[in-house]
């Protein structure tokens, strides 16, 4: 039928190798969260003041629901309500993502200590 839009296009592959994008950030987000040097930089600075197994949590979970999607879909060929449930998560992840990124990874740099001034006497 001409004019006739599906979803199973080039848009669609596109749309779900976003997703998969996603999770593999999240993956390494959980994976960069375990390794000694981000502990230790933690430990001695004071980088966040929140777990660094908050962000792991959110990583690992995404991956786990966008694994299972996928397995649900592959099983009952068709989609069920955990396709929005990765569709909604996929931007708070985005954001857990860059928060890591900022708070973590690239921190911002401690202030200097105020100088003392010299008396003109």
């Amino acid at each position: 039928m001409p004019g006739q839009i599906s979803l199973l296009g080039p848009g669609m592959y596109i749309f779900f190798a976003f997703f998969i994008l996603i999770g593999i950030f999240g993956v390494w987000m959980m994976i960069d969260t375990m390794r000694s040097k981000r502990r230790n930089r933690k430990m001695f600075h004071n980088v966040p003041r929140e777990p660094l197994s908050i962000y792991a949590l959110c990583g690992g979970l995404y991956m786990v629901l966008l694994l299972l999607m996928i397995v649900l879909i592959a099983v009952y060929n068709k989609q069920n309500a955990l396709a929005m449930v990765v569709l909604f998560a996929a931007p708070i992840l985005v954001i857990a993502e860059l928060a890591y990124l900022l708070r973590v990874v690239y921190p911002k740099p401690a202030k200097p200590a105020p100088k003392a001034k010299k008396d003109k006497s």
